[in-house]
Formats: C-alpha cells, structure tokens, sequence
C-alpha cells in the first residue's frame, strides 16, 4: 500500500512537473520572445549621468491560487517521500518542484536609469524707473553679477534671470509688479524643481501677495535691497480734489507734504500752478494738510500742479510735485444784446446763442431814439423801457458777452453807460459788435467812448455790391475759422459799411477786399467785429448758404475764452491707449519752434514739430511712465499733462525699503538685506547650496543666502529582468533527470513471500 501511495505521488508530481514546465516556457516565451534572453527597455528620456534604483516585483504566469495549489501538492509529495525513506529522490524532486513554481511566480528584478535634475534659481532683477535714483542701477548690476558668478560654481544649478517693472511697448504700467513677473517665471519651472528666487530691487513693489503658497513649500524667497538704509525723501502727496468744477467759481484742494525718513513739522515753501502758471505760493508744515482754493478758469482739463523745491539731502527731486485733474464745466453764461433796431438777423443771433441750454440771454431792442417824435401814448406801447442803470452800472459784470447790433450813438445809451462798458472790457469783459449801414454815419457808435476798443475805424462808405465773403491767410491759421466747411461754396452778401482795420486779426474779407470779421484783444477783454449785418442770408440758405453756425459758435467760444480758440497756445494730450504723447502748437506765426519735454523719471527730450495744417503743428512722443510730463517752448509757461492715473505709485513712494519683502521673506525662511551695510560697504552675501534632506537647515544667516537642492529626477528608461527561460528549462528537466536515475538506482528484487508462487497465478501446491 506504500509502495502504491509513493507511486502515486511520484506520478502526480511529475505530471504537474511537465504541465509546470510547458506553462513556464509559454510565460517565458511571452516575455522575451525569439531565442534573445536580452531584458525589455522602456525609455522615457536621455541623461548623461543616471542614478539607478532597484525594486523587485512579481508578474506571474498563472494566478497565485494555482500556484499555491500546486505547492501544497509538492509539499505533500516531499512528504510522502520522506516518510517512505526517499531522502535523495525526494529531495531532487522537491528542488524540481521549486524550480518550476519559481518559473511560475516569474520573479523580475526592474531597474530604473534616472537623470538627478538640476535646481532651478529665480533672479528677479527691477528695472523700474525708481531704481534710475543714484547709484541703484549700478548697484544692480554689480548685485546680479556677483550673484550669478557664485551660482556659477555650485554644480547642478540653472539660473533663470527675470528683468521687471519696465513698461512694455503698447502698454503703460502703474508700479513695480515684480511677483507678476514672477508668476509668470513659475510658469516656466516645475515646483518641485525650485531652488530659492531672489529678488534684486529697491523693496518699492506694489503687488506683494499675502501669502506665497504659489511657490511651493520651504522655498526661500531673498530680496537685495539697492539703495542705502536711512534715505530722505520730500514728496508732495494730493488727499482731495474734485473731479470737476465750475467755470469762473473756486475749488477746494487738499494737501500735504511728506518727509520720509525725516520727522514731521519743517516749514516748507510750495507754490501752486494751474496749467502751467503759479497761482500763488505759501509755507506750509511737513505732515499737515493744507487746504487751498482756485478758481477754475476755463472748460475742459484744468490741470493743477503743486510741487516744492528740492531739499539738501534728500535722494531725488521726481516726486516733489504732484498734479491732479479738475474738468471745468460751464457755468450758466449771461448774454446780453441790446438792438439798435430790428433787422433780419435778430433771430438768427437768439436763436444761435439760446441753442445752449446753460445760457441767459437778455434781449432788448430799441424802437425809437430818445430825440423821436411820437404822439402815440407811452401806456399804449406794449414795450418795456431800458434799464440803464440796471444793466450798465450795477451789473454789468454779471456778463459774460455784450453784444451790440445795429447799434447808434443817439442817445438811447448815456455816455456814462459807454464809459462803464469801455471799462468792463477792459477789465476782462467780452464784446461782440455787428455792423450795418449806421457804422458808417456820423451817428456810428465808433464815435462813442467804446471807439477806442474798435479795431475798424469807418471812411463813411456803404458798399452795395454782391461779395462772397473770402478767408484770409490769417483767417486760415485762426482756430476760430480753420475748420469751416469749404467743400461747397458760400453764398452772397450785398452790403457793407466800409473801413479800415488798425488793429486785431482779419479773418474774413468781404467788397473790395475790406475787413469783414476782425478779433482783437484790449487789455484782459476781448473785442469782435462783423462788418455786415447780411449773415441772416446764409441763415436762410440764400445762395446756398453758408456755415454760420459753427462760425459763430467759434466766435463767442474766442470770447468767452475757451482754450480750444487760442490764438498762440502749446496742448498735450494722451493717446486713448495712454501710450503716445501728443503735442500741438496752435500758432499764427510761419513756422514753430522745438520744444523741451521733460518726462516723469526727469529725462529731457527735444521734440521737433511736423506742419499739420494751416497754423497747427504736431509732433507724436510714445511714453512708456505714467505721470507729470512737462512741455517748455522758448520763454512761454510751462505746459504740464499727467498721463495714466495721477500720482502714480512709482514715485509715490522712493525710498529704498526692505519691509515689503521682510513678510514673504520670514514666511519662506529667506531673508531681505541692504546691499551697502551700516558702514556703506558693498556686500552680496554669498551663497550656500542646502542638501536635499535637510529640510531643518535654515537657508538664511548673517552673512549668506541658502538655496534648497532638490531631489527632483527625470526617468531615463526601465530595465526588466527574470529568470532565463533556458536556465528554468535546465534545472527543472536536470533535477527530474536526477531524482529518476536516483530511484532506478536504489530498486531492489523482491524477497519471496511464503505461500506465494511468483511464477504462477495462484497459490504454491
């Protein structure tokens, strides 16, 4: 029974033997197909010096159940045999049974060839207008040099230089946006590759985050401050202005002077300019705000400026002016035209000065002359009587345009009251006189006390014939007529009284090339003269009219002073983009002179004009900064723009700092330091490379930066590697090879036993 159970085992274990071997060889074969036992190579990258790392890992042929199965039927086998005192055999075909379980499991050791990644280093260099203050930009340069030259000779480091806080061709940026710039930088290196950033800049950036989770855990973060420790700097800083006001009427505005790095309380002289022109000048205390007031001249940018002088010591001058931006709006403008007689005209002229909802016009015509002979009634005229004494003495201030039409000196105005409208002009007031046939008679109001303000003095002729009012060259170059229509021709006129200019600017000719329309300038007041009182026909489409909407229209804006009509004036203005300066000289001479600008950061640039029509010329600057530029042409006034916001943060604030790094340094274990120490020594700390695994190692100290190596890695390729199929094959059919030969050699002839004939089929007789 034994010798029956033994056999059995020793036929199952070589059948599972066999069957082991045949499934072996099919894994093997899947593995490394052909005859090559040469291992698989999966590769995912190059590297010039690899760093390898060992794992062993099981990839079985059959699933684990089977061979677990299959190991408890050797087992018991194993078992059998030794019992039945097999040892060799047992112990061959065992061994055969590991060989083939082990084939099975298909134990492969995997091999993976990395590349060790440098460290990447962030230099964040500012190239902001702030740091052109003295010695910074040197310091600088000198700063990042040395930086890269001791980063040069660590090993396994890649440096990445960011220049910021430069405004870019096409755009204008408001402050030193270093950490934008540094964003942007991140983009470009993996977290886990990053070493240290370093920021080179005098501490004045406006976009500090409040945290710097972005950069990833234990990155130190060092800033080297340019500049010196203990800078002074006076600035001028505007707390409050309105964004508007109104013509003619005061404006409130406050301000104060600040002294960085100097107590408050110094007296400091400052003087106050609008558009270009001081306005007055008064000593105020350092730290205190000031109230001023101002009156707002004209409509449109009134720009203000209040700047100081600069003080010994203190490291630049840019920021001791501020500017800010009032936008004057027309207050309710007072007309008054008084009416010689009725004329074809009279409406035209109320209705061309009530078209503006904020003007008041008053409107009196005269009927009759005092010395005329009338029987009917006064309490039968549904007329009203003029009153002198209330329009010409006690308020005749209130307007702001006299317009006198058709009018004569027979007495209906007293002398006195001529007197007072002679002296209102002079004084800044302004006059309109239109002109029929009355000009030319003895009672023309040339003859009055206002006859010295007229620039036509009358010959005493009428002219009668047709004309078509003409332009002069003057007229071309005058902003009040340059940009009338001249695309269809302009009807007749056909009366004129006749004169001669002495004095003023002739825009328009009229019969026999005579003055038509005259401005002039008396004193602080303004005088404008038309010389026909037939303009109602282009009103009227007469012949084709003629454009004496806008004409008018430029004319009262020449009266009421409105910068757009100026005769001699320089303009700047902003692109819509904000990113040209342009300026525009308004001239009636032939040619214009260069101009100085004077840009923010307080570079000077001599700009040259190009002709740009009749009178106008023009010349285009692109900027790169926001605030205050100045424009000075020969001995003029200064003319000032601020471009982009006012008081822009770049010179807000100048003084070298290190307390808007000092957060995100201490958070990031880093460390902020000026570059000139306490005895004005030049100093970049040297650099000290932190292995990777030591993470408590602080990266900053007294005298040196840490950068953090990283133990960042690039897979280059997989190497597998299992049992050859033909050494498997070997041992398995060598061990069962053995084990055969091991038990054909200990078989034995069997001892007879009694009453048992082995040569026959039965009993023994």
């Amino acid at each position: 029974m034994g010798i029956k159970l033994r056999d059995s085992f020793a036929k199952m274990a070589a059948a599972a033997l066999v069957t082991g071997a045949a499934l072996s060889s099919s894994a093997f074969a899947q593995t490394a197909p052909g005859s090559s036992p040469a291992p698989q190579t999966i590769t995912t990258g190059t590297a010039a010096a690899p760093s390898l790392t060992n794992i062993t890992l099981n990839d079985p042929v059959v699933p684990y159940p089977l061979i677990l199965g299959l190991g408890v039927l050797f087992a018991a086998a194993a078992v059998a045999g030794f019992r039945n005192k097999m040892p060799v055999t047992t112990a061959l075909r065992t061994g055969a049974g590991v060989v083939l379980l082990t084939a099975l499991a298909n134990p492969l050791q995997v091999t993976e060839r990395r590349d060790i990644l440098p460290t990447d280093v962030i230099i964040i260099v500012d190239k902001s207008p702030s740091q052109s203050i003295g010695e910074r930009q040197q310091d600088t340069d000198r700063a990042y040099q040395d930086l890269e030259r001791q980063l040069n000779q660590k090993t396994g480091l890649v440096i990445h230089k960011r220049e910021a806080g430069a405004s870019k061709p096409g755009a204008m940026v408001d402050g030193t946006n270093l950490f934008s710039a540094l964003t942007e930088e991140l983009s470009k290196v993996p977290r886990e590759r990053l070493g240290a950033v370093y920021f080179i800049t005098d501490g004045q950036i406006h976009d500090v985050p409040v945290d710097i989770s972005s950069l990833g855990p234990n990155i130190p973060v060092h800033g080297l401050i340019t500049g010196k420790q203990g800078e002074f700097d006076r600035r001028i800083v505007i707390d409050k202005a309105p964004l508007y006001g109104v013509v003619n009427e005061e404006e409130s505005i406050s301000f104060h002077v600040a002294d960085d790095g100097a107590k408050a309380g110094a007296q400091v002289r400052v003087s106050i300019s609008l558009d270009g022109e001081e306005k007055m000048a008064k000593t105020v205390i350092a730290g205190q705000i000031t109230d001023v007031k101002l009156k707002i001249p004209h409509a449109g940018v009134n720009t203000i400026q209040i700047k100081t002088d600069p003080v010994p010591g203190e490291i630049s001058a840019l920021n001791n002016n501020a500017a800010t931006e009032i936008r004057g709006k027309a207050k309710e403008l007072n007309v008054l035209i008084v009416s010689g007689a009725p004329s074809s005209g009279l409406r035209m002229l109320r209705e061309l000065f009530k078209s503006d909802p904020d003007n008041t016009v008053i409107h009196f015509t005269t009927l009759r002359n005092l010395m005329s002979e009338d029987d009917t009634p006064t309490e039968e005229l549904n007329t009203t009587a003029l009153p002198m004494t209330d329009i010409f003495e006690n308020n005749i201030q209130k307007y702001d345009v006299i317009v006198l039409d058709h009018f004569n000196n027979t007495g209906v105005i007293p002398p006195p009251y001529f007197d007072n409208i002679a002296s209102y002009v002079r004084e800044g007031g302004s006059l309109l006189v239109i002109n029929g046939p009355e000009y030319a008679n003895d009672s023309s109001v040339f003859q009055s006390s206002i006859g010295d303000l007229l620039p036509v003095v009358p010959d005493g002729i009428v002219s009668e014939e047709a004309y078509v009012p003409k332009m002069t060259p003057d007229g071309a170059k005058h902003p009040v007529t340059r940009s009338l229509p001249t695309e269809t021709p302009w009807g007749h006129w056909y009366n004129m009284p006749s004169g001669q200019n002495r004095t003023g600017t002739v825009l328009m000719e009229g019969a026999q090339k005579k003055p038509l329309i005259v401005l002039d300038r008396k004193e602080k007041g303004r005088v404008a003269m038309i010389m026909s009182d037939q303009m109602w026909l282009w009103a009227a489409g007469h012949d084709g009219g003629g454009p004496y909407s806008p004409l008018m229209t430029n004319m009262s804006r020449w009266l009421l002073k409105n910068p757009a009509m100026e005769e001699e004036v320089l303009r700047l203005s902003a692109s819509k983009e904000g990113t040209q300066l342009i300026i525009e000289q308004q001239t009636m001479a032939d040619k214009s002179s260069p101009v100085m600008l004077r840009t923010p950061s307080g570079k000077s640039l001599a700009v040259a004009f190009q002709a740009a029509g009749p009178g106008l010329w023009r010349a285009s600057v692109p900027v790169d900064e926001p605030g205050l530029y100045t424009a000075v042409q020969g001995n003029k006034p200064p003319v000032v723009l601020n471009v982009g916001q006012p008081n822009p943060k770049e010179f807000s604030s100048i003084v070298a700092t290190a307390e808007k790094l000092n957060p995100i340094a201490g958070l990031s274990s880093g460390s902020t330091r000026f570059l000139h120490d306490g005895s004005g020594n030049f100093v970049v700390p040297r650099v000290t490379a932190i292995e990777p695994g030591q993470d408590n190692k602080s990266a900053r100290g007294d005298d040196f930066t840490g950068i953090r190596l990283t133990k960042a890695s690039q897979l280059r390729g997989i190497d597998r590697n299992g049992i050859p199929p033909l050494v498997s094959y070997g041992a398995f059919f060598s061990l069962l090879l053995l084990a055969y030969r091991s038990e054909g050699g200990k078989k034995k002839k069997p001892e007879p036993v009694p009453g048992v004939d082995r040569n026959t089929d039965g009993p023994a007789l």
